[in-house]
């Protein structure tokens, strides 16, 4: 009988694209993903009461939910 897992997906953001591929090798060779999708994006939010805006890496992580204490 095949073990069964539940999984889930853990959004991520990085700023630069070297931290955004050290988070993806990390997870990969850790074996804590399955699989890592990523799209750029920017984000907008209000700092020291100022509007601000960043171009951004979203990380979009599939794997199981066993492993989310280790992928968070």
């Amino acid at each position: 009988m095949s073990e069964q897992h539940e999984y889930c997906m853990v959004l991520s953001t990085s700023g630069t694209e070297k931290n955004r591929d050290e988070i993806i090798k990390g997870l990969l060779e850790g074996q804590l993903a399955a699989c890592i999708q990523t799209m750029a994006i920017e984000s907008h939010y209000v700092w020291k009461g100022e509007v601000c805006s960043d171009n951004e890496w979203l990380l979009i992580i599939k794997t199981r939910k066993d492993l989310y204490a280790l992928v968070e």
